[in-house]
């Protein structure tokens, strides 16, 4: 079965590895911001 499967060439897999670090860290990194805005919807939506 992998035989008929085309491999990847391994600049393209280094790619895909870099862009998914990238995602993670970006992730990682506006998760806090992200749940602050939620937090403070959340608060107006229940003052009104």
């Amino acid at each position: 079965m992998n035989e008929q499967k085309p491999k990847q060439p391994a600049e393209l897999d280094a790619a895909l590895k870099v862009a998914r670090e990238r995602r993670k860290a970006h992730d990682e990194k506006y998760s806090g911001l992200l749940n602050q805005i939620r937090k403070s919807n959340t608060k107006e939506s229940d003052q009104k």
